[in-house]
């Protein structure tokens, strides 16, 4: 370990004494610095899915990112089909690349109706075949950034339902939620 330690000092041109010496301890340290994961408490993302009819689509409030700074997200979802239901319900994510003046598909940042454009621009999260009068319950998990293909989740996002089922999805809202949980790094 010394070697690279010694390698990346020389690389910043300092020497083993003085200053040097320091920067040498604190990049000793570095290397030895093992990064775990530290998970934040599980929320949930602002979306009305209950009664939500056959062929549509719902989109959630935006997730501002901005204050928690997450490196990513561990998603998972909760639905109930309607007593003939069998088909499939779609999640999607949207994004911003501009802090928010636009999104994906130009969703508009609202827990609202949606009417895509062209879904090839939303990412899908996953789509779950159902059945009748089905409790779906911690679906997942999905990690964001592997649904976006980046390292890092966008700075704001949400999520879009597309409900395929053949029937409105069960009125009771209680029967409804997409969980997410920040992840950062911590040594």
């Amino acid at each position: 370990m010394a070697l690279p330690v010694i390698a990346l000092a020389a690389l910043f041109g300092l020497a083993p004494s003085g200053i040097g010496a320091l920067c040498l301890a604190f990049f000793a340290l570095l290397a030895g610095l093992v990064f775990q994961p530290k998970y934040a408490t599980n929320t949930t993302v602002t979306i009305t899915l209950a009664s939500l009819a056959n062929a549509a689509y719902r989109q959630s409030a935006v997730v501002d990112n901005s204050t928690n700074l997450y490196e990513d997200v561990i998603l998972s979802f909760k639905f109930k089909t309607a007593a003939s239901a069998s088909g499939t319900i779609s999640f999607y994510a949207y994004g911003t690349a501009d802090a928010g003046s636009t999104y994906s598909d130009n969703a508009s940042g609202s827990d609202a109706a949606f009417t895509p454009s062209n879904v090839a621009n939303l990412r899908l999260i996953a789509t779950f075949q159902v059945t009748a009068s089905t409790q779906y319950t911690g679906e997942g998990p999905y990690l964001l950034s592997a649904v976006f293909g980046t390292a890092r989740i966008p700075q704001k996002w949400g999520i879009i339902c597309l409900n395929s089922s053949g029937q409105a999805l069960d009125s009771t809202g209680g029967n409804f939620a997409v969980n997410m949980t920040g992840i950062n790094s911590q040594a």
